[in-house]
């Protein structure tokens, strides 16, 4: 009985399996079909929604060129106008820079003017450029008597001269230096400012009249720069006219030292001056000169002349004198 129950149960499910396997097949049919029939469907709506994307990037291109040609053409006014603008720069540029250096010119000018007028007989005013300016021939001048007025001495005394006279000679050949120079200094001044300012007239025609700064701060500048020339001339006519200042080597050295300077001195504005001291048995000031070998407060002999800044004018160096004993 139980063999049959289990035979008959088996045979239900068998008939339950074959009836249910067409229906499987049926519906996996039903469904392939159905996807048979929505695939084309599927692939016309992509196709239609990626047709609609590309119209649209075709408008969105086409409104970046528009825009693109529109920066263009406001990128190229905008060129226009700033080529525009450079080219008024440097116009303007170039103006100013002409009216800068015009106007530096006329500063210059007006600079140059005052302070001719400035230095023309002002000592005061120096210009610190120059190496032969008062103050500098002053430590000059002191060199001179330091080294070769030392050297002459010490060559007359090698041959016996006595020492008063050695000094004296050696004044001597100074003080003569001296008046020839400021003599010709004066007389070349006069000269050019006279073919300057009155090139009309001759000298007997000239007359003393007040010269304009400009022209004698020139005058002076002039001077100064063919000094050479003036004291080569001024040493041949010395030491022609003097054959002993140049007798020999050292004493022809300390002439030559002395016209140097003296015709520095005198073309200054104003002159320098050389101040030779008091007489002898006359008193002294002792902030003019100073003692040589001895004490006392009376002149016996003068060694060495003060240098003097001008007529009436300060002591740029003292000068050297023997006095006879207190």
């Amino acid at each position: 009985m139980c063999c049959l129950c289990w035979i008959t149960s088996k045979l239900n499910n068998f008939k339950e399996w074959l009836l249910g396997k067409p229906k499987q097949v049926f519906y996996k049919r039903r469904v392939l079909e159905s996807n048979e029939h929505e695939e084309p469907c599927k692939y016309q709506r992509e196709a239609e929604k990626l047709k609609e994307e590309y119209r649209n990037l075709e408008i969105r291109l086409s409104d970046s060129q528009a825009e693109v040609r529109n920066l263009e053409s406001k990128f190229s006014r905008t060129e226009e106008i700033l080529n525009d603008v450079r080219r008024e720069k440097k116009t303007l540029l170039y103006k100013f820079e002409e009216e800068k250096q015009r106007k530096e010119k006329a500063l210059t000018r007006l600079s140059t003017i005052a302070g001719d007028k400035l230095r023309v007989n002002n000592p005061r005013i120096a210009d610190l450029s120059d190496e032969n300016r008062p103050i500098k021939l002053g430590e000059k001048f002191s060199e001179l008597y330091d080294n070769e007025w030392t050297d002459a001495y010490e060559s007359l005394e090698d041959v016996g001269v006595d020492e008063e006279k050695i000094i004296k000679e050696l004044l001597d050949i100074l003080k003569e230096v001296y008046t020839c120079c400021q003599h010709y200094a004066k007389a070349q001044r006069h000269r050019l400012i006279h073919a300057i300012t009155l090139p009309s007239r001759s000298d007997e025609q000239s007359q003393d009249a007040t010269t304009p700064a400009i022209v004698v701060s020139k005058v002076v500048e002039l001077q100064k720069q063919t000094a050479s020339i003036a004291i080569s001339d001024v040493k041949n006519t010395i030491i022609t006219t003097r054959s002993e200042v140049a007798d020999t080597e050292v004493k022809q050295k300390y002439t030559v030292r002395c016209m140097q300077l003296c015709w520095m001195m005198a073309i200054q504005d104003p002159p320098m001056l050389l101040h030779f001291g008091p007489a002898q048995n006359e008193d002294f000031d002792k902030n003019v000169f100073r003692l040589y070998t001895k004490q006392g407060n009376r002149v016996d002999f003068i060694v060495w002349p003060a240098l003097v800044l001008h007529v009436n004018g300060p002591i740029v160096q003292k000068g050297v004198l023997q006095p006879k004993p207190s």
